[in-house]
Parts: structure tokens; sequence; C-alpha cells
């Protein structure tokens, strides 16, 4: 998968995609007078990630004109499928958005294979459990969210099948009280809801709050709070198409007032980001070190705790023995 996928994980990934894309509808366009065949491109995973990407490239492909290309035939020469293996698009939002949102993408070209698992990427295309194989040109892997690979090489931890640390509701990981971990990188069940926490921006804002007050509560011998997700609800955008969303978690909007109300949430998004605290000693703590870009130091509660910043997770160990920052 990972040898035939494009991945849209980092900034660096984001601008290999788009070379890879250029040039690939580039090579295939310039033969497609003799052989008659388009680019197909297929994005396995119909979250907001795959969804908007979807949008996007359809919008893309017409703009492909400032290459010298004939932006009447360019929507033509592309094909563009979206692999998803639960029964409909967008499962974080209500029906009505997730239906309405597969209309429109119905309405712009795109091919939805809903109910379909992948088990196989190769270089001609993706094979579905049923033995059918989507040919693509292009192989986007948008499914969900991973932890990184160090966090399987932490003893004493317990990690679900994506590579998240279990974690209580006071964000403590399930067998270590001394650790503990928020973001993507942490499995949180939600209260009152099946399965766990949503991978949102808005949710690791609300941890980081919380563990920023439990680690002061913890220093002081005091007991911890419990975390309760509130969703204050998410929007999708198709690009120049349409903005689908809710908000409040309950109120659902489309359309025009959706696309009002995106670039304020935009604006005001927290940063999104996964992080991981400890508390003591810890023998892995260089290994992550040597993983991560900008180590520094802070206090907390007359403690030094050592904070070495990754690309999206981070790693805080506590030490007595560091010297404390003045």
């Amino acid at each position: 998968m990972e040898k035939h996928c494009q991945f849209l994980d980092n900034a660096r990934q984001a601008f290999k995609f788009q070379k890879h894309l250029i040039q690939t509808f580039m090579r295939i366009y310039s033969r497609r007078p003799s052989n008659g065949k388009g680019m197909s491109i297929a994005i396995i995973g119909a979250g907001a990630t795959g969804v908007e990407l979807a949008a996007e490239l359809h919008n893309v492909t017409r703009q492909l004109a400032i290459y010298g290309l004939d932006e009447n035939k360019t929507g033509e020469a592309v094909k563009i499928s979206l692999i998803e293996a639960a029964d409909r698009l967008l499962p974080a939002l209500p029906d009505r958005l997730s239906g309405a949102t597969a209309r429109q993408l119905g309405e712009l070209g795109i091919q939805l294979m809903l109910g379909r698992r992948v088990v196989e990427v190769t270089e001609s295309g993706v094979m579905i459990e049923d033995g059918e194989i989507v040919r693509a040109d292009i192989k986007v892997w948008a499914v969900g969210i991973k932890g990184p690979d160090w966090l399987c090489s932490l003893d004493g931890l317990q990690i679900n099948l994506v590579q998240q640390p279990m974690v209580e509701e006071t964000l403590q990981t399930t067998r270590d009280e001394n650790i503990f971990a928020i973001g993507d990188c942490a499995a949180c069940a939600w209260a009152g809801h099946e399965g766990n926490v949503p991978p949102r921006a808005q949710a690791a804002h609300q941890q980081a709050i919380l563990l920023s007050k439990s680690l002061v509560d913890r220093v002081k011998g005091k007991a911890l709070k419990s975390y309760r997700y509130k969703d204050y609800g998410s929007l999708v955008s198709l690009g120049k198409y349409s903005t689908v969303g809710n908000l409040m978690g309950s109120v659902s909007v489309g359309g025009f007032i959706a696309r009002v109300v995106l670039p304020f949430a935009v604006q005001n998004a927290p940063d999104r980001g996964s992080w991981l605290f400890q508390d003591g000693d810890a023998d892995s703590g260089d290994t992550v070190a040597e993983n991560c870009d900008k180590p520094y130091q802070t206090a907390l509660g007359g403690r030094s705790w050592s904070v070495v910043q990754a690309r999206c997770d981070c790693f805080f160990q506590a030490s007595d023995s560091v010297e404390q920052p003045r």
C-alpha cells in the first residue's frame, strides 16, 4: 500500500502529490488522441479528507488549461473514484448531509463505491474484497487516523489496531497512570456514544486545556478531572461547489449558509496536533527525541518537563534531575 499510494499527511507529501498529478496527467493526455484513454484517480476513504479531495480534484483538472491543455476536454480525460468500506460518505455527519454530499459528488461525475473494502493496492489499481479491481493511474490513501510507528515500540502501553494508546477518562493510558496521551495519537472513549472521541482539532484542543490543568493538579496531589468531549460541529468543503456540515453537533447546515460559516470556522480553529506526556523517567525518551524537531523545557508545579515536539506528536517526560528553567 505504501509503495503505490499517495499520502497527504504533511506539506511535503502534498507537494509530491501535486507534482505527481500534473506529470501523470500530461503524460497520459499527450497519448490520449492515439489510445483514447484518460487518467484515472482512486481515492481510498470517504471521510472529510477523501470527499474534499475528490471535489477539489474535479475542479483542478479543469484548470490544467494553464499548461496548454484543452480546458473543454480535460474534465472528460479524468475519472475520479471514491472508495469507502462503510455504506455511506462522511460517517461523522448526519445521514441527510451524507446523502446530500453523495448527490453533489454524483452530479460532478465522481464515481462513488460505497461498502467496498480495499484489501490490496497495486501499481495498476486497487483490489476490492470481492475480487473486483479498480484500475487507477493515481491512488490516494485517505483512510482515517493512524498513530506514529514509534508508539508501538513503547513497552507497557495498550495500543489499538491503528497504533493509538488507549486512555482513561482522565487521559491517562490504561496500563500506566504516569503517561498521558491526547489528540490524534490517543484512543479516548466518547462518553454516552459508541466508539471513541473523533479525531478532530476541537477534540485535541479541549483535551489540551484539560491536561494543562491536570498536570498541575497531579503535581499538587489533587484528583484528576475526567474529560468530556463537547461537539461544536464540523464543516466539509466541496470546493467552489458547496459546503455541508453541522453546527454545535446537532444543527445541520449546507449550501450558502455553510459556505458563509466556513471561513470563520477555519480562521478560529485551534491548531491541530497530538501529544504524548510522560511523568517519570523513561528509557524510551531518547529514542522518541530522535524523531522530533524542537527540544525545549518548561516548568509545571515545581517540576521540569522535557518536551520534544515532532511533526504532529509530542512526548513529555518529567524528571526531577533536570535543571529547573529560570
